[in-house]
């Protein structure tokens, strides 16, 4: 991957970019955390935000 198409990428996602790569329902993504097997977002105000490194190494370890 280039620097440039990386750039291009948005670095954190929202809870509906989450679901629609994982495949995961909201229950089911909350359900993974509190067993820590998915990891957890980062708060910008009340806005869980989850950066796409930790959510892309969570789908290829499925």
């Amino acid at each position: 991957m280039t620097t440039t198409s990386m750039m291009d990428e948005p670095q954190l996602l929202r809870f509906a970019t989450v679901i629609a790569m994982t495949k995961l329902s909201k229950p089911s993504i909350y359900k993974h955390m509190k067993a820590g097997t998915f990891p957890r977002p980062k708060h910008v105000g009340r806005t869980p935000l989850w950066r796409l490194a930790d959510v892309k190494a969570w789908i290829e370890s499925e």
